[in-house]
């Protein structure tokens, strides 16, 4: 493949992007191999706009620029295992987020089945107990999904029969991965769930 070179509105046009953006981007050291021709315009090559490809991918998943630039200078350096640690990262924060995201859409859902039945009979730990139980199930450490159902549904039939509470959530929190527990937390505390902090 011949090598480009492209100009930096030529490159702002192709991709979309403003120019501003493109420079405080070279400034912040996302574009490493980025060269210069003679008069100080920045020329855009085949290797700037694969970095340019990786920057507008890490900045789509909501990566700072500080990250992305620690990211760059670890490629840079050849650092394939920095590069690793700093993208797993990345997903244990989206993963994190999508609990959180699914979590308040689930509590939505929840809030919209109780009021349209509207029937003061039926417990609100009831509305979707399905739905909430798959949900922190499925966020359970490795083998704790049976031991996490069981606890919920304890919970669930204490809840639902205004019987005292014996499972705290801190209970059921000590059974999710890490990443999941901000989620699951909120979850109990919206259930009305005692002991959960």
């Amino acid at each position: 493949m011949a090598d480009t070179a492209m100009t930096i509105k030529q490159v702002a046009v192709n991709f979309g992007i403003p120019l501003e953006t493109l420079r405080y981007y070279d400034n912040s050291g996302l574009f490493p191999h980025l060269q210069r021709n003679a008069s100080g315009y920045r020329i855009f090559h085949n290797v700037d706009l694969s970095d340019l490809r990786s920057v507008i991918c890490f900045r789509t998943i909501g990566m700072p620029i500080a990250d992305i630039a620690r990211v760059m200078r670890k490629i840079e350096a050849g650092d394939e295992q920095g590069k690793l640690d700093e993208l797993a990262k990345q997903r244990a924060k989206l993963l994190a987020q999508r609990d959180q995201v699914d979590m308040a859409l689930l509590m939505v859902q929840v809030k919209q089945d109780i009021y349209s039945a509207n029937d003061e009979d039926v417990p609100h730990t009831q509305y979707l107990y399905e739905e909430i139980v798959a949900f922190i199930a499925k966020r359970a450490k490795p083998g704790q999904r049976q031991n996490i159902t069981a606890l919920l549904d304890q919970l669930f039939q204490q809840l639902s029969h205004d019987e005292p509470q014996t499972i705290p959530g801190t209970a059921i929190r000590a059974l999710v991965r890490p990443e999941s527990d901000a989620a699951v937390r909120d979850l109990l505390l919206l259930g009305q769930v005692a002991g959960v902090d």
